[in-house]
């Protein structure tokens, strides 16, 4: 624990002529070090069962008007999916990993040119868990390079190939897109912090990609009949 200063990733983003690539890449070391991190025993493990029933808030707070069959049809052909591409929760995830959680050190070398925050959320689950929470971040547009740049490094470093790592990408991005779309619903509706609205129309992307992957074949319809995009949900 230290002061870490406070140049965080969005802060340090929104000067000009910044290089975004290099920050991103700069990640994939601190991804490789916590794969190598032993799981405390009693982590909470995001297992498909798990991971799948942690959509219920975007089902009870944002597709309101879909029926408890198709709820729980979502549920159940996102666990499936989940089983088929990402079965294996074995990896020290922080979780909420993204550009207004790391912190820009740039005088410092190796893994100290990044600080962490935010952490006390932190679980088991695949190693593609936190790359996704950093590449489909809610609140800022990641440029497509450095996604592209990250996202290959990270096959290598997970000794992945790329129909095996964009399959999981795929699953986990819905999984965790679907559920902060529920939170963010529920912030707003029921909390009244209604500034979560703007990024809804984000989030609706990262969804709306991971279903274009072909895992997503039978999915992809229980979830374009359950929810109405943000645009016509809050335009009524």
């Amino acid at each position: 624990m230290e002061d870490l200063g406070a140049l965080t990733y969005a802060n340090w983003l929104s000067a000009p002529e910044t290089d975004e690539t290099q920050l991103y890449l700069a990640t994939v070391d601190v991804f490789e070090r916590l794969n190598e991190i032993q799981i405390p025993t009693d982590f909470d493990r995001l297992d498909p069962p798990h991971a799948a029933q942690m959509i219920t808030p975007a089902l009870d707070w944002y597709a309101t008007h879909a029926c408890t069959d198709a709820k729980n049809a979502i549920i159940s052909e996102l666990e499936t999916v989940l089983a088929h591409v990402a079965p294996h929760p074995n990896t020290f995830a922080l979780r909420d990993f993204h550009a207004e959680n790391l912190i820009w050190r740039p005088d410092q070398s190796g893994l100290a040119k990044i600080g962490l925050l935010d952490f006390q959320d932190a679980v088991a689950a695949q190693a593609t868990y936190d790359v996704v929470s950093l590449l489909t971040d809610a609140r800022r547009d990641v440029d497509d390079h450095a996604v592209m740049a990250t996202k290959s490094a990270m096959m290598r470093a997970l000794s992945q190939d790329k129909d095996e790592f964009d399959a999981e990408f795929a699953a986990v991005s819905i999984q965790r897109n679907l559920r902060i779309l529920g939170i963010f619903a529920r912030l707003a509706e029921r909390d009244g912090k209604t500034r979560y609205l703007e990024f809804m129309p984000r989030v609706w992307r990262h969804i709306d990609d991971a279903l274009n992957h072909p895992v997503m074949t039978t999915l992809r319809p229980l979830v374009q009949d359950a929810f109405l995009s943000p645009q016509e949900k809050y335009s009524r």
